[in-house]
């Protein structure tokens, strides 16, 4: 076989069937060790950031060697925030990270049951307010969430079962506070009655300043990810007949515009529980300028319709609801499936919301009752 077919067979190889072929003969061995079929190999088997340091057969193994070793460590609880989040969200993010097995990251993690360490890490250091905003704990947790059905329904009956003794539902909003005056951009405002430096608003909406780079927009991002998680139900999603086409956020401006504009639910999570009742129904328009506008209708006064105004990217959007007596600010993240996930804020309180495009539930109905011990949180800014 000369050294062109030969270069050709080995692209069609695995990483441990290249490396048994290394065994047969000098020259077998020259062209399986050439630099780029193992970088061809580390596309296929690592996430994009460990891609570009696989150079070679060694560095290959070296990558594997080093995930295993991680994992290890994680399954005996020898877990460094600083040093394992990222190595484990390596793992979660790599396609086939340990050949020749052929699960993805999220499921090696979840066979081993790393999910749930990751997760009880994940509460105690929010418990003893230790969690750094920046670190990737909830990054790597919102990720196998989204992932593997068993990690989110284990993840979240444990997260649940825990609330009520340790006020993790507060500390969780506590934590999407700690994001906000990171958002510069957005010029955020603090309370003027609070003895800690929380934010009642932002004087700017356009999110088109911000990007997703930063580690606290990352943050952000997987906290509001987590409130979904934990709070919303099943049927928080799309209608059949409202789903957002497929790759939706690829297309052009005007193709995105038009998908994305029409009839939107929301729901709400606030101390622990999720609220159906808002932020409410929303029908906006998207504008090809990154401009939105709607109305709304919700389910504390259903006779009369609140204003919406904003702006939104590929990736995100910040609407500001302005209602009769109060208004209040949501800033969401666009999902490949077209559906959001943010946060709200009002006057220095915050939580989560979802929304999906649906049916209105309020607008063209009769009476609803209040959801009791939640009205003051959706009331308190003029």
């Amino acid at each position: 076989m000369d050294i062109d077919s030969a270069a050709i067979a080995c692209s069609a190889l695995s990483a441990l069937e290249l490396t048994a072929l290394r065994q047969a003969s000098k020259a077998w061995r020259e062209t399986a060790d050439a630099q780029h079929l193992w970088a061809a190999l580390a596309k296929q088997h690592f996430c994009f950031r460990l891609q570009q340091g696989i150079c070679d057969r060694r560095a290959f193994a070296r990558q594997v060697i080093d995930f295993r070793s991680a994992l290890d460590k994680a399954v005996d609880m020898e877990i460094e925030p600083s040093t394992f989040s990222s190595l484990l969200l390596d793992i979660a993010y790599s396609p086939q990270p340990f050949p020749p097995l052929e699960e993805n990251g999220v499921s090696e993690l979840v066979n081993r049951g790393i999910h749930i360490a990751l997760a009880g890490v994940f509460m105690f250091s929010l418990i003893q307010r230790t969690l750094d905003p920046s670190h990737n704990w909830c990054e790597l947790l919102d990720f196998v969430c989204n992932k593997n059905c068993k990690a989110h329904k284990e993840i979240r009956s444990g997260f649940l079962s825990r609330s009520n003794t340790f006020r993790l539902p507060g500390l969780l909003e506590e934590l999407l506070m700690s994001h906000f005056p990171s958002l510069r951009e957005l010029q955020p405002e603090f309370g003027e009655d609070s003895d800690s430096p929380v934010i009642s608003r932002f004087a700017c909406l356009d999110c088109r300043l911000l990007s997703l780079e930063s580690s606290h927009m990352r943050g952000l991002r997987a906290t509001c990810g987590l409130h979904f998680h934990f709070f919303a139900e099943e049927d928080d999603a799309h209608d059949v007949s409202a789903l957002v086409s497929e790759h939706w956020h690829k297309k052009d401006w005007a193709t995105m515009a038009a998908e994305l504009s029409g009839d939107w639910c929301t729901a709400a999570s606030l101390n622990g529980r999720r609220l159906s009742s808002v932020p409410g129904d929303l029908q906006i328009r998207f504008e090809t300028g990154g401009v939105l506008r709607g109305r709304g209708c919700d389910e504390f006064d259903p006779v009369h319709e609140f204003s919406i105004t904003g702006f939104w990217t590929v990736e995100m959007v910040f609407m500001r609801k302005i209602a009769s007596n109060y208004s209040a600010d949501l800033l969401g993240f666009f999902q490949p499936d077209g559906c959001i996930r943010g946060t709200w804020l009002i006057d220095t309180r915050t939580g989560g919301f979802w929304a999906w495009k649906g049916s209105p539930r309020f607008a063209t109905y009769g009476n609803f009752s209040s959801v009791p011990g939640t009205e003051g949180a959706w009331t308190t800014v003029s």
